[in-house]
C-alpha cells in the first residue's frame, strides 16, 4: 500500500508537469505571462544561489512564528477559560464568528494603517490562526470525560496545577490537531500579507512584490512561488509526523 500511495504521487506529480508545460506553451510570450517548468527552474536555481533569498526566507518564517506563537498563547488562555465557563464562551462566541468571517484582505489594510506596513502580517497571521486554534483548546477541554472532570473538581478542578497536569494532557489530542492544521495556513497567509501589505522588510511575499513591481518577467514570481509551495510541503510534511506521533501515544 505504501508503494502504491508513491506510485500515485509520482503519477500525480508527472500530470501536473505535463498541465504546466502544456499550458505554457499554447501561451505567447511564456517567459512574461506563464512560464514553463524549465524557465521557472532556471530561475529557482538562480534564487538559490543568492544569499538574499534565505534572508527572505528567514524573514518570512520569522514574522510567521511570532504572530502563531501570540495566536497560541491567546488561544491557550481563552480557550481553557472558555472550556472552564459557559458564560465565557457565550460571550467570545459571536467574537469568534466575527473573526473567521472578516475578509483577510480587509484585516491586512486594517493593519497596515494600525501596525505600519511591515508589522501587519504578523497582526493578520494572529488574528486568523487564534479563532482555530481558540476552538481547538476550547473542545478539548470541553470534551474531557465527565468522570476525569468528577476527579478533578474534588481537587479544585480550575487551579493551574489541574489545567496544566491533568486538563491539557487530556486535551492534547484537539490541541495537537488543532495546531498541526492551522501552522501551513498561518505560513500562507503570512506570504499574501507580506504582498498585499508591500511590506518593505525582506520576505517571500515581499520579494513577490518587488519582482512584481519592477520587471514584466514572471519567472521569479513563479520561482519564488516553488520556494513557498517547497516550504508548505516541508512543514505539512512535519505537522503530519507530529499529529501520527501523538495519535499513537
Amino acid at each position: 500500500m505504501k508503494y502504491k500511495n508513491v506510485a500515485y504521487s509520482i503519477i500525480g506529480f508527472i500530470l501536473i508537469i505535463f498541465l504546466w508545460t502544456f499550458i505554457s506553451i499554447i501561451i505567447d510570450e511564456q517567459k512574461l505571462v506563464f512560464p514553463g517548468p524549465l524557465i521557472t527552474l532556471n530561475a529557482f536555481i538562480k534564487l538559490l544561489s543568492l544569499k538574499s533569498t534565505y534572508l527572505s526566507i528567514f524573514y518570512s518564517l520569522f514574522k510567521m512564528i511570532v504572530g502563531y506563537g501570540c495566536a497560541c498563547l491567546l488561544a491557550l488562555i481563552f480557550g481553557i477559560l472558555a472550556g472552564l465557563n459557559k458564560w465565557l464562551y457565550k460571550i467570545l462566541h459571536p467574537l469568534m464568528l466575527i473573526l473567521k468571517s472578516i475578509p483577510t484582505a480587509a484585516l491586512i489594510f486594517l493593519f497596515i494603517v494600525m501596525a505600519g506596513f511591515d508589522n501587519s502580517p504578523i497582526f493578520v497571521v494572529i488574528l486568523v490562526s487564534f479563532p482555530i486554534l481558540y476552538e481547538a483548546f476550547y473542545s478539548g477541554i470541553k470534551n474531557i470525560p465527565n468522570d476525569i472532570n468528577d476527579v478533578i473538581s474534588l481537587d479544585g478542578g480550575s487551579s493551574i496545577k489541574n489545567i496544566i497536569n491533568v486538563r491539557i494532557p487530556f486535551a492534547k489530542n484537539y490541541i495537537i490537531l488543532g495546531i498541526t492544521s492551522s501552522f501551513a495556513l498561518a505560513f500562507k497567509v503570512e506570504i499574501m500579507a507580506e504582498v498585499l501589505s508591500g511590506a518593505t522588510i525582506k520576505g517571500i511575499g515581499c520579494s513577490i512584490k518587488i519582482i512584481q513591481a519592477t520587471t514584466s518577467d514572471m519567472s521569479g514570481i513563479f520561482a519564488w512561488s516553488m520556494i513557498a509551495v517547497i516550504l508548505l510541503l516541508i512543514i505539512t510534511y512535519l505537522s503530519n509526523l507530529i499529529k501520527k506521533h501523538f495519535n499513537n501515544q
